[in-house]
């Protein structure tokens, strides 16, 4: 039977691992040293991230960022960034996070090479990324050798739940947060048996100078910025699955989360008599933490039209592996000719205006008293519901990049086209069941991204 100990006996890095990961790290570093005193470039590697801080799964990345004086423009750090990065890595792909950083490999390891500013205090930082260095620093000087292991199992629970990682798709605990929880509460256990306990908000340290002027569901003050909420990932959604999960594990019942549940068959909508239909359109191949964001402001449009044409959207699903999926179930596919349309009590003063308003007009019954209100019915444009989407979709913004293929939008029915039960937005929605163990293949690439 599974649990959190035989997750970290398993993803755990073995001594051999963690030794390839130490060599490949201090030659890159050496290479870099060596580069910047041949071409005089004022910089400094410094290996950072969870292997720096031995908070480390297997299979993970490395992390190495090269702190430029801050009497380079930010242009020029970048430039030289790129250069250095290229000159150490193989197979080196130019990525973007707040600055532009080089991703490769070593020996089969990935390694981002990330440039910042030398700097230390926050306050003296030009974006986030130069801020994580002053992050391991500070891991390495507060957390013992034994608390490492918690960080690891706090990690490996997160995984499991599928929260585990600060992007915008997941809204779950970076890495850093989970340094800093342990951190708090010494140890795994601890801090499981307080989140069990747990009732509302959470802000740590209770009465920090500047918590304040913060809303989230949980605040965690950043140690090294006092203006800085180091949760601010962390979704209502997220917090709330941590504390389920503590209840059941402080309830002895940890082996549903860490022993997985059964999935569900996608053919089960079929049984629920509803309307489904997935809006879908190009994906526009920008990374995930651009286009979430704007498939969110998709499915709001979608349900929003739906709503008002009468159809009662009830449920949804967002995949964004391919093309941009945003499944909806409604109640009904199609609605009436007529809707009654309610006025005001006729106490009310305006119950004159809305009898003046609709007094003469085309309408298909009405205005008219019922109890102490006036009613009209009143004709829709359209009944049906693919006919009531695209004739609106136009007029909505539904994000600067997905705006430029709205007019590809496809409007799919899976219960009539069967080969669409497969697809992942489907999957997605029936099974929607928590907890819902996710495979864990070791730490997820967050890199520079890790704790901003």
């Amino acid at each position: 039977m599974k649990n959190i100990e035989s997750l970290l006996e398993k993803f755990k890095p073995s001594w051999e691992e963690q030794e390839k990961y130490g060599h490949i790290a201090a030659r890159i570093l050496h290479d870099l040293f060596r580069i910047c005193e041949e071409k005089g470039i004022d910089a400094d590697p410094i290996l950072v991230g969870s292997f720096a801080k031995d908070t480390n799964l297997r299979g993970g990345d490395l992390d190495i960022f090269v702190r430029f004086s801050k009497k380079y423009t930010a242009r020029e750090m970048e430039k030289l960034g790129l250069e250095l990065g290229r000159a150490v890595v193989s197979d080196p792909q130019a990525k973007y996070a707040e600055h532009p950083y080089i991703s490769g490999y070593q020996d089969g390891v990935k390694v981002d090479v990330v440039p910042c500013f030398r700097i230390d205090k926050s306050s003296e930082m030009v974006s986030s990324v130069d801020r994580t260095p002053l992050h391991t620093r500070y891991v390495n000087s507060h957390l013992s050798e034994e608390q490492k292991d918690e960080v690891r199992r706090l990690k490996l629970l997160l995984k499991s739940l599928g929260i585990y990682g600060s992007e915008i798709y997941r809204n779950g605990f970076s890495g850093y947060v989970c340094e800093l929880l342990i951190d708090r509460y010494g140890t795994y256990r601890e801090l499981i048996s307080n989140f069990a306990e747990m009732r509302g908000r959470l802000v740590i340290p209770k009465g920090a100078l500047h918590s304040g002027k913060f809303t989230s569901p949980f605040v965690l003050m950043d140690p090294c910025d006092d203006n800085r909420n180091a949760a601010a990932s962390v979704s209502l959604e997220s917090f709330s699955k941590l504390k389920m999960a503590a209840k059941l594990i402080s309830s002895g019942v940890e082996s549903i989360i860490f022993n997985g549940t059964e999935a569900r068959n996608a053919s089960d909508i079929l049984k629920r008599h509803t309307a489904f239909r997935i809006f879908r359109i190009p994906h526009p191949g920008l990374v995930p933490d651009t286009v979430y964001p704007q498939a969110v402001k998709f499915r709001e449009v979608i349900v929003s039209i739906l709503h008002d044409g009468g159809f009662i959207p009830v449920s949804s699903a967002i995949d964004i592996t391919e093309d941009i999926d945003v499944m909806v179930e409604c109640e009904r596919a199609v609605v009436p000719r007529v809707v009654r349309h309610q006025g005001p009590s006729v106490d009310m003063p305006n119950s004159i205006d809305f009898l003046m308003k609709w007094r003469g007009k085309k309408v298909m019954r009405g205005p008219y008293i019922q109890g102490d209100r006036l009613y009209v019915e009143i004709e829709r444009e359209c009944t049906v519901l693919e006919d009531c989407v695209m004739r609106s979709i136009g007029s909505y913004d539904i994000g600067k990049n997905l705006n430029l293929f709205r007019e590809q939008l496809k409007i799919l029915d899976p219960v009539q086209d069967m080969a669409l039960l497969e697809t992942k937005v489907v999957d997605t929605f029936v099974n929607e069941i928590f907890p819902r163990m996710e495979k864990i293949v070791g730490i997820e690439h967050l890199s520079a991204r890790e704790d901003l």
